[in-house]
């Protein structure tokens, strides 16, 4: 898998399950996984996509951007496989 679209799934499972472990958990990979893969989205977009707040996530301007790019790359791979 494209590294880069591994990473927008990550996000994409992220936003859906509300957590970095609900979403490893979903993609059958560790929760480390997950968190590497997210900073390297975010490093890439040169943004932080998403912040925590007394246990809920909010996603920033840019994560809200990105979510878009990410939600349709993850029902293209599942078309895909």
């Amino acid at each position: 898998m494209d590294a880069h679209l591994g990473n927008l799934l990550a996000f994409a499972h992220l936003v859906r399950a509300g957590s970095v472990s609900d979403a490893a958990a979903q993609l059958g990979v560790s929760q480390s996984a997950v968190t590497q893969r997210l900073q390297k989205l975010e490093s890439a977009v040169g943004s932080k996509l998403y912040m925590r707040e007394r246990g809920r996530m909010t996603l920033t301007p840019a994560g809200q951007d990105i979510l878009h790019v990410a939600e349709r790359q993850a029902e293209l791979s599942l078309l895909i496989n």
